[in-house]
């Protein structure tokens, strides 16, 4: 029997305006009402994901900046952060972008490298979504927070313009195209799927009780570590071929319906 889902934000649960289906809120609270647990597993900044999910009364569980910061409502269950030496070592790639956004994540804020001699204020614009609380910051240098997450973001691609810089951080650091123009840096054993362990061992659940949806390649841990790991028809091939059961797209309400049909259908998982 299920017990647990997760499911990724951008590009998986919510529509292609990156809102959340207009069913999702009765299926949330009927869901709820079995007593199965909902994880919302993001790359986005806990505050972010906060916001989207503050009207409604259900206890849903945050995993934000890619399992980095996991939160309920009422304790903190893990947080990650970089050590002083790995904040080095990353920033110092960081400041050699040409173009595109570098942002430092902490468990309550982000901060966007505002680099001298480069607008970045077309990409700030951009941000709103993603970063709920985004500081525009000259230098990191004088960030006093822990940092539990790094990303870049480049309108002009991300596997082509951010990835053969920022792959020399491997293996000292972990380094995922988490979407079209986006890179994210993390702690070299920090993931999707390592937080969920975190939260399945916090609830006292197993593999078996789980499922989990996703699109992109920072997902990809987020679905072998549950037992029904769904790749939405609109995610990265990569994914859809590793994946061991496919979703409708997005843009087709695809987490929602699935869900449906799990709930409805106990043990039927036919829905590519």
């Amino acid at each position: 029997m299920i017990r647990l889902i997760a499911s990724d934000m951008d590009g998986t649960l919510l529509d292609e305006n990156g809102k959340l289906p207009v069913e999702f809120p009765a299926l949330l609270r009927e869901i709820t009402g079995k007593g199965i647990r909902f994880v919302a597993a993001s790359g986005r900044q806990n505050a972010s994901l906060a916001e989207l999910f503050r009207p409604f009364p259900e206890p849903v569980i945050l995993m934000s900046n890619n399992g980095a910061f996991i939160r309920t409502a009422e304790e903190t269950i893990l947080c990650r952060s970089f050590t002083k030496e790995q904040r080095v070592l990353t920033e110092e790639i960081g400041a050699r972008m040409t173009d595109g956004l570098f942002i430092a994540s902490c468990p309550g804020s982000a901060y966007a490298l505002r680099p001298a001699g480069r607008s970045v204020e077309h990409y700030l614009s951009e941000m709103v979504p993603f970063f709920e609380k985004l500081q525009p910051i000259d230098s990191f240098d004088g960030i006093d927070e822990p940092i539990i997450n790094y990303s870049a973001c480049d309108f002009r691609g991300s596997e082509k313009h951010l990835l053969p810089l920022f792959e020399k951080l491997k293996p000292d650091l972990r380094v995922t195209i988490s979407g079209d123009v986006w890179l994210d840096v993390s702690l070299p054993d920090v993931n999707k799927g390592s937080g969920l362990r975190a939260i399945m061992k916090y609830l006292g659940l197993t593999s078996d009780e789980t499922a989990a949806f996703g699109d992109y390649l920072n997902d990809t841990e987020l679905l072998a570590e549950a037992k029904y790991g769904f790749a939405m028809e609109n995610a990265h091939p990569d994914l859809l071929e590793n994946a061991g059961y496919r979703a409708p797209a997005n843009s087709e309400n695809g987490v929602v319906r699935t869900i449906r049909r799990l709930l409805d259908t106990p043990g039927s998982f036919d829905v590519g």
